[in-house]
């Protein structure tokens, strides 16, 4: 089931077309592929926690794996931006698709996976 383009902006990275809900998040929109990116420090973080995002889809940074991909993983200090961008969102969604090493997935127990996950459901071992 396709994606209500209502309130939310056309976005190409890679030549991927994508839907942004400015601010926030990605989509395909077929919902194959999912980006969620926090731009502050959120009350629930911990000092210390590692920029994160959060991801779900078949490939994350070239890699593939049967069931594909869903969780919070560490990601580059892309920095808090005054404003967010086009251009800020095309550089995250293009680290997640860029050939390169696969990042580390946030223990579930930390406190950006208590978030949960921003699909609905409860972050469990599933997103770890």
């Amino acid at each position: 089931m396709a994606i209500s383009k209502k309130g939310k902006r056309p976005i190409t990275v890679r030549n991927m077309d994508l839907l942004w809900w400015v601010g926030k998040k990605v989509v395909s929109p077929d919902r194959t592929f999912f980006v969620e990116y926090l731009v502050a420090p959120i009350p629930t973080m911990i000092k210390g926690d590692p920029p994160c995002v959060f991801f779900r889809g078949p490939t994350l940074r070239g890699h593939s794996r049967q069931g594909g991909f869903e969780g919070w993983f560490v990601s580059p200090d892309f920095g808090t931006p005054e404003a967010v961008t086009p251009r800020f969102v095309a550089e995250i969604v293009g680290w997640v698709i860029d050939d390169g090493p696969l990042p580390d997935a946030i223990p579930s127990r930390s406190s950006v996976a208590r978030l949960g996950s921003p699909l609905g459901h409860a972050c469990s071992e599933r997103c770890a």
